[in-house]
This record gives C-alpha cells, sequence and structure tokens, in this order.
C-alpha cells in the first residue's frame, strides 16, 4: 500500500482485479525443526555437548591464568571474573541439557530449534495459510517429512 501526498487514506498497490496482480511478494516465516529422537541422535547431541563442556573448561582455565598475572589491569580482572561467572553458569546449562538427553525416549519428538524459511505471496492468497506454521521432521539427519501445522483462519479442514 502507498500513502499519496493529496489524501492520508493507504491506497493499494495491487488488487484481485488487476492485471498486475500476479506480483508476489516473499516473506519471512519460522520453521520449528522436530527430531525423532534415535540412539545415534543422541550420539550426536552427547557429542556436541561434550565438546561445548571441553570449550568451556579450557576458556576458563585460560581465564585463571589471566585473572593471576601480576600486572594485569583491575578492570579487565573484573571483565574476566564476570566472564568465567558466565561461563560456569554455562557448564551448569550443559550439565542440565546432557541429563535431559538421557531422559529422552526413542521414536519420541524432540523440538530442536526453529529456522526462518519464506514463502511467496500472491494477491489472492491466504496469508493466515502462507504464514501459518510449518514443521520438518528429521531422523538421523535426514528429512523425513515436510508438514503444514494449521491455522485457524485455514480455508482447508486439518
Amino acid at each position: 500500500m502507498t500513502v499519496t501526498k493529496d489524501s492520508h487514506k493507504l491506497k493499494p498497490v495491487l488488487k484481485k482485479s488487476d492485471p498486475n496482480a500476479s506480483k508476489s511478494v516473499t516473506l519471512k516465516r519460522t520453521v520449528s525443526i522436530k527430531v525423532v529422537v534415535t540412539d545415534k541422535f543422541k550420539d550426536y547431541m552427547n557429542f556436541e555437548l561434550e565438546n561445548g563442556f571441553k570449550f568451556t573448561r579450557t576458556r576458563m582455565e585460560a581465564i585463571d591464568a589471566q585473572i593471576n598475572l601480576p600486572t594485569i589491569q583491575p578492570v579487565v580482572r573484573e571483565k574476566l571474573i564476570l566472564e568465567k561467572s558466565q561461563l560456569q553458569e554455562s557448564l551448569q546449562d550443559l550439565a542440565q541439557r546432557k541429563a535431559s538427553l538421557q531422559g529422552l525416549v526413542l521414536n519420541s519428538f524432540f523440538m530442536q530449534g526453529q529456522i526462518d524459511g519464506f514463502v511467496t505471496v500472491n494477491v489472492g492468497d491466504n496469508l493466515y495459510e502462507k504464514l501459518g506454521g510449518m514443521e520438518i521432521v528429521i531422523r538421523d539427519g535426514v528429512v523425513e517429512e515436510i508438514v503444514a501445522v494449521g491455522s485457524q483462519f485455514s480455508m482447508s479442514p486439518q
């Protein structure tokens, strides 16, 4: 929609009856990534968590070495102490994630996260359906299913 100088009313750029109605726009939407829990998935996540533990501990050891230097400035020491505190919180978070990973039941679903996806919208499309939820189901890293999650405004039955 555009605003004209002559009035403060919004006027549509394209209407359904327009000959240019075939124009489209690409919009961003959120796509959920759902994983089927398998032994391979658990092994992969354990590997990733262990790498997180190693990196965090290595950084904390480096901070300890820097903090103990006699020439370190007080402002730098304070920043390092703050960073070490944040890293300790990260270790606790990693430990909680590892514990919850052990409790996952095989063949159940685990919501791994969300990514941005894009959808093309044309004049006449149901925007709610186009921007509605989308899930990608994966098993051992392979896309198994792509599922449109219905909107309450969906024109087709779910």
